[in-house]
């Protein structure tokens, strides 16, 4: 692992490097990113003084959702969700077989190389939605803040997940961009509490597709609102790790070289 982590701050600098040569287009790149993400949260503020609000929410806790998706997904984006656009790019080059020679373990020589500068804006604006959020609500503690990250980090684990997923599809079929929108179908519903939703889904989100990890379970352990859902979640997510690794590695060893 300690090794691995080295490898990836390695990649990661000489992404940001190449990124830094036309450092105007980089800085408008980041920019524009940041504002961007930052429709979703406006869109929030909208919604929750425009109608009854959110049962059980005031608006900072409801902001500290938003805040916590943002960190989760631009950390995730950043650092691994690229292997889902690499996925694409590398077999449409036929540059995949290059990865396969590499005297590294596969999916982490491909996620090293999947670094992505630009999605650093993302991580940024979540940490400052969630700093601003938390100085508005009281009662917060160590153990609810640990708890918080605990969660957040098997958020990181969700997007894992989806971008294992993603990049065995298109390993399979080729040309897939679309898979880009799944993955924001999942940020909208991830973006607001659980008890909007019928109790239907509510199970369906926390189980099957525990999406609530990402962002509304973690701000409801760092609230002291602790349920037996946290853990099926998480359970789940560790579950759909293991399986989703599975048919990752399956799919490489079935890849016959540029084509699929």
């Amino acid at each position: 692992m300690r090794s691995f982590l080295k490898l990836w701050f390695k990649s990661a600098k000489l992404q940001i490097a190449r990124r830094m040569a036309y450092r105007g287009e980089y800085f408008i790149s980041l920019i524009a990113m940041f504002i961007l993400e930052l429709i979703g949260p406006l869109l929030i503020f909208i919604i929750y003084f425009n109608s009854e609000g959110f049962p059980g929410w005031t608006f900072y806790e409801v902001l500290l959702v938003q805040g916590i998706l943002l960190t989760v997904k631009g950390f995730s984006f950043f650092s691994f969700a690229g292997i889902i656009w690499n996925s694409n790019v590398t077999l449409m080059r036929g540059e995949f077989d290059i990865v396969l020679l590499k005297p590294r373990n596969t999916l982490l020589m491909f996620i090293c190389e999947s670094f992505d500068a630009e999605d650093i804006a993302k991580f940024i604006g979540g940490l400052l939605i969630t700093t601003y959020a938390l100085s508005h609500i009281n009662g917060i503690t160590l153990v609810g803040i640990g708890l918080m990250i605990a969660l957040m980090i098997l958020g990181v684990g969700f997007y894992f997940i989806i971008a294992l997923l993603a990049s065995s599809f298109v390993f399979r079929f080729i040309r897939t961009f679309r898979i880009y929108e799944v993955m924001d179908i999942f940020e909208l519903v991830g973006r607001y509490p659980k008890s909007i939703y019928p109790k239907a889904f509510g199970t369906l989100f926390t189980t099957l597709i525990p999406i609530f990890i990402i962002a509304v379970f973690p701000a409801n352990a760092l609230l002291g609102r602790l349920s037996i859902d946290m853990v099926f979640a998480s359970v789940s997510i560790i579950l759909l790790i293991f399986i989703s690794l599975k048919i990752w590695f399956a799919t490489i060893r079935r890849y016959a070289s540029a084509g699929g």
